[in-house]
């Protein structure tokens, strides 16, 4: 199925935003379940035209619009930052090993999204690096919370024009965790 639809600003898929994870480099968005705390949460993937990961949002609710296992080509003029975010009170940072994963939630019903951000150019973790990090590419300001946690000061949002055109939609057969091994180790 071809489908030709430029969305601006806020990048809507299966009536989740998704427009964080939208970069230059991203070529296909997959939609999958991911497991978290044990429950089976609504996530879409932006990975680039070798199929590697590059980001990753997770929602808390389950729309009755999702439908996982779809990949959809697209093109990417710009790049998407803090707008999958927006609404929510409280945003959690933890750096992982190569990865920053930010938890926002919003009180008032619960609402979570996680948003993991895979192409970090960092090697080495100093708080500078991931302070300047997130300073330069999302416009937010953090406070230490603990050892490699930290809290977002600024909520207000960077909101950039991406332009997304939707090329292709196909159906997406295996979930990322069936891959082949091979595959499955660049991407995770």
């Amino acid at each position: 199925m071809n489908e030709r639809v430029i969305y601006n600003l806020d990048m809507k898929l299966q009536g989740y935003n998704i427009t964080s994870i939208m970069t230059p480099e991203t070529y296909f968005v997959v939609s999958q379940p991911d497991l978290v705390e044990g429950r089976e949460l609504p996530s879409f993937v932006s990975m680039d035209c070798n199929m590697n990961e590059i980001r990753r949002i997770t929602f808390s609710e389950r729309k009755k619009s999702f439908y996982p296992f779809y990949k959809y080509s697209v093109e990417v003029h710009g790049i998407g930052r803090m707008e999958s975010m927006k609404g929510l009170e409280r945003i959690e940072v933890k750096v992982n090993k190569r990865s920053i994963e930010m938890t926002g939630e919003k009180r008032r019903d619960n609402a979570k999204v996680i948003f993991s951000i895979l192409d970090v150019p960092t090697l080495t973790w100093s708080e500078n690096d991931i302070t300047s990090f997130l300073r330069e590419q999302f416009g937010v300001r953090l406070k230490r919370k603990g050892e490699r946690t930290y809290l977002i000061e600024n909520l207000n949002y960077v909101n950039d024009k991406v332009n997304v055109k939707v090329i292709d939609v196909d159906s997406w057969p295996l979930p990322l965790s069936q891959l082949s091994s091979n595959l499955a180790g660049n991407l995770l």
